[in-house]
């Protein structure tokens, strides 16, 4: 059970074959009937055809600059919560700002699949981009150090987790973490933080 109010934000990582794509898309099953639902697949495969589906119209991306406007997109849905919930609060004559769901407001998740790739695109993006990777990767780091109070979650899929895949800025954000199939020994090691005892 992924409980995303106490433990924002999911990593999800496992080897080819290992049943990543389908706990996925039975995770984007639940998530659709409690909330929005953004996909990010810059592989151009496993949720393509989702698209078709009305519940996602519009909300399946693929192409590297545009899952990059999306992210950005996110950032400023994040901020519009919090305007939202401020005079919602103010409103209530309350002291303190509470979470999202004491103002009426779904979550809102984003789902990046194989995120090491993906970083990589938008690192070699032609210099004449309108797309700055930087302000991109400054947007997602905002979601994940703020999203959780405004209901913003990120859902990142990768086949292995590298130092250099995963900023620690993003990888100490999230809560939840889930390995499927078989994984490298570092990878386990990076994704829960355990030393691994060879016997």
């Amino acid at each position: 059970t992924w409980n995303f109010i106490e433990d924002p934000h999911l990593l999800i990582a496992g080897g080819t074959g290992g049943g990543k794509t389908v706990l996925m898309r039975s995770l984007l099953v639940g998530l659709l009937r409690i909330g929005r639902v953004e996909i990010l697949d810059p592989k151009e495969a496993d949720f393509v055809k989702l698209a078709d589906l009305e519940v996602l119209r519009d909300r399946v991306t693929w192409t590297t600059e545009t899952m990059a406007q999306r992210v950005m997109d996110a950032h400023e849905r994040m901020r519009a919560r919090y305007a939202i919930m401020r005079e919602r609060s103010n409103a209530k004559n309350e002291t303190e700002l509470g979470a999202f769901y004491k103002y009426d407001l779904e979550p809102d998740f984003i789902l990046i699949d194989e995120f090491p790739s993906w970083v990589t695109e938008l690192e070699n993006l032609p210099r004449d981009s309108k797309i700055d990777a930087f302000k991109v990767m400054g947007d997602l780091k905002q979601i994940f150090l703020k999203g959780r109070q405004a209901g913003v979650f990120v859902i990142i899929s990768t086949q292995n987790v590298k130092t250099d895949d995963l900023p620690s800025t993003l990888k100490d954000n999230i809560m939840f973490r889930i390995t499927v199939g078989r994984v490298s020994g570092y990878t386990y090691q990076s994704v829960f933080g355990l030393s691994l005892i060879h016997i």
